[in-house]
C-alpha cells in the first residue's frame, strides 16, 4: 500500500510513501523511513532501522542493532536491548534504559531518567 515504496523482501508492510525496506515482515507506516533487516517496525518519517526486531516511534531516529525499542525523534541507537523514550540521545551499547533528552550514554545496562547527562558505565 501507498506511493513510491521500494521493497525487496517477502511479508513486508508498507503503508505511506517513499519508504524502503530490504528483508522479511518489516513494516514501515507514514514517510521516507528505511529498513534493512527483518522482523522490523517502523512508525514516523525519516526513521532508519538496520537489524533485526527494532520497533520504533517517531521521526529521524537511527538504530542499528538488535531488539531495541524506542519513541522520540532524532536518537541514535547502536546496540541491543536499548529502550528510549525522548529527543536527540545517543545510545551505544547494550541494555540500556533512557528516558529524557539530549543525553549519550555508553556501555550496559545503565538507567537514566533525566535530561542532558552523558554516562558511560556498565
Amino acid at each position: 500500500m501507498g506511493v513510491k515504496n521500494t521493497v525487496n523482501g517477502s511479508n513486508n508492510h508498507l503503508d505511506g510513501q517513499q519508504n524502503r525496506v530490504v528483508g522479511n515482515s518489516n513494516i514501515a507506516i507514514d514517510q521516507s523511513n528505511s529498513i534493512k533487516g527483518n522482523d522490523n517496525y517502523a512508525k514516523g518519517n525519516l526513521n532508519s532501522l538496520t537489524g533485526q526486531a527494532n520497533y520504533i516511534m517517531g521521526n529521524q531516529n537511527t538504530v542499528d542493532g538488535n531488539k531495541n525499542q524506542g519513541n522520540g525523534s532524532q536518537n541514535f541507537v547502536k546496540g541491543k536491548l536499548n529502550k528510549f523514550m525522548g529527543d536527540l540521545n545517543d545510545i551505544r551499547g547494550d541494555h540500556n534504559n533512557v528516558k529524557g533528552n539530549k543525553n549519550l550514554v555508553s556501555g550496559t545496562h545503565n538507567n537514566l531518567l533525566v535530561n542532558k547527562s552523558t554516562v558511560n558505565g556498565g
